[in-house]
């Protein structure tokens, strides 16, 4: 079983210029975590919910959630974006999507090509997926 077989391939993606209030609210309305940062069709980065909040700065006040979404409308997604990306390419196989999976402790991985190109994600929600089918076919 290969990533390519399992790989969603209608990937919603961000630029690095993206403002972050832009990115959680694409994120809000797709019920996702994370964000494929690409430019020009090359994968450069990835921003996650998480990110977003660490990358707030506190201020002696915690912030309300007016004062978050103002901060978010301000920065832009290079300002948060991960750009040590782990990725696979679709001729991995689903078991060392696993093996990545549980060694490095996360949970999406972009797909791309031998440019750098992203083809797709596949995340743990789709390796919990494929599990359950064999299970059921067992």
């Amino acid at each position: 079983m290969y990533v390519r077989d399992f790989m969603k391939k209608a990937v919603i993606t961000v630029t690095p210029e993206t403002l972050l209030g832009d990115a959680l609210m694409t994120m809000h309305q797709k019920h996702i975590r994370r964000l494929p940062v690409v430019d020009n069709g090359k994968l450069v980065g990835l921003v996650t919910r998480h990110g977003m909040r660490e990358a707030i700065p506190e201020s002696v006040v915690p912030l309300t959630i007016w004062g978050f979404h103002y901060q978010l409308s301000k920065m832009k997604v290079r300002d948060v974006m991960i750009t040590d990306v782990i990725t696979v390419k679709p001729d991995n196989t689903i078991e060392e999507v696993a093996i990545l999976s549980e060694k490095y402790k996360i949970g999406t991985f972009p797909v791309v090509g031998d440019g750098g190109n992203l083809m797709g994600i596949i995340t743990n929600t789709d390796l919990l997926h494929i599990m359950i089918k064999l299970l059921h076919s067992s």
